[in-house]
């Protein structure tokens, strides 16, 4: 995967766990793996504040200045990984995950990497919801965000597109009917 931020660096994923920046000619920073995991590393995304996220299979890495900040399964992301990141016009994170589309406000994040042991509450959206297939990790970019503001996923029966304006965050409890009483 490989991104150019708005201040005109290159961020590249290369060699599956490898994540660099190349800021100049003939200037390439690694980032060191203890700071962000073994990997692999799926995708690179740069937020309307200018952070860079990584998402991979350790979870979510938030880049914002010079703080690095890690999420995963510790924190309630599903195990698995993460394989991409959109964000919508609420500014809602979207990441596609082997479990289905995860909704996770920025603050939700914020608390999971301030407050240890606290479990990020989030809305996952699968197949019982309409997703076509579960999310792949297929190389760059499997998650979109069009000029309508819909949100485009790659997954593993086609493309999946979802609306964030005319979907709940809360889960609608399960229809119930009562074939026979005794």
């Amino acid at each position: 995967a490989a991104l150019v931020d708005r201040s005109g660096r290159l961020w590249v994923s290369y060699a599956g766990s490898r994540i660099g920046v190349i800021g100049g000619p003939g200037e390439f920073r690694p980032i060191p793996e203890s700071a962000i995991g073994t990997g692999p590393h799926y995708d690179l995304y740069e937020d309307p504040a200018g952070a860079i996220w990584i998402s991979g299979a350790d979870g979510l890495i938030r880049f914002a200045g010079d703080q690095i900040a890690t999420a995963g399964p510790s924190t309630g992301l599903p195990a698995g990984g993460v394989y991409s990141i959109i964000q919508d016009g609420r500014n809602d994170l979207w990441l596609a995950t082997p479990q289905g589309i995860v909704r996770l406000a920025p603050d939700e994040f914020d608390r999971a990497v301030q407050t240890r042991g606290y479990v990020m509450r989030f809305r996952i959206y699968d197949t019982s919801d309409g997703l076509a297939g579960y999310p792949v990790a297929l190389g760059d970019r499997n998650a979109l965000k069009a000029d309508d503001g819909s949100l485009w996923f790659v997954t593993s029966r086609g493309i999946s597109v979802a609306d964030p304006r005319a979907l709940s965050t809360q889960r609608q409890p399960p229809l119930v009917a009562i074939d026979e009483t005794r």
